[in-house]
């Protein structure tokens, strides 16, 4: 079953068309990926005109991409309006686990080799990990900070990643057991092949 919703829509603007407003709409598909696509209404005057939708988003990577993608292009200016920041703030309401981590993709030195190895294993756990959310997005990506750097410390002493249950900042995380969980042995290869494959 498709969810759909829209994420962000701009205030309305009146010309000689009349009036319209622009829309980004996220759509949940039947196989866990997600799509993005921008359009147009402009209510009775004209109808909706969408625009090419980007499909097959499984990562905070290829989110931030897609969203780059539609700015890039951006015929309704969706850009002028809305900064990425606002709309993860928007999307964590709906896919809590996903916002976070595409903050943090957000947030990184991209220019990093090690950096991004590290994020395209610790991210899918975090993903798929029980973890109870706040409901502000701020103290959500704090929370998501810790639970990266835990990960980022467990790897580091015991050559896997984390799973099981573990108490962080006074709430049980049940981090989930990834594939791959070890990774000394795979020199990181898993993640980066899963990345490339999506």
């Amino acid at each position: 079953m498709l969810e759909r919703v829209m994420l962000i829509r701009t205030p309305d603007s009146i010309g000689f068309g009349g009036a319209c407003c622009n829309e980004l709409i996220l759509t949940r598909c039947k196989n866990s990926s997600y799509s993005l696509r921008a359009c147009v209404d402009q209510y009775s005057d004209g109808g909706r005109a969408y625009f090419r939708s980007i499909r097959g988003i499984r990562t905070p990577v290829q989110f931030l991409t897609a969203l780059e993608e539609i700015f890039a292009s951006d015929m309704t200016m969706l850009s002028d309006y809305f900064t990425n920041y606002e709309i993860i703030e928007k999307l964590y309401e709906y896919y809590p686990s996903f916002a976070v981590m595409v903050y943090k993709w957000d947030m990184l030195d991209r220019n990093s080799e090690e950096l991004t190895r590290d994020f395209n294993l610790i991210a899918p756990l975090i993903e798929a990990s029980t973890v109870n959310w706040p409901d502000l997005f701020d103290k959500a990506t704090t929370l998501a900070s810790i639970l990266y750097q835990f990960a980022a410390d467990w790897v580091d002493r015991h050559g896997q990643l984390p799973y099981g249950a573990h108490d962080i900042m006074g709430q049980r995380v049940l981090f989930a057991r990834y594939r791959g969980q070890r990774i000394r042995e795979q020199k990181y290869s898993l993640a980066v092949r899963d990345e490339g494959n999506d």
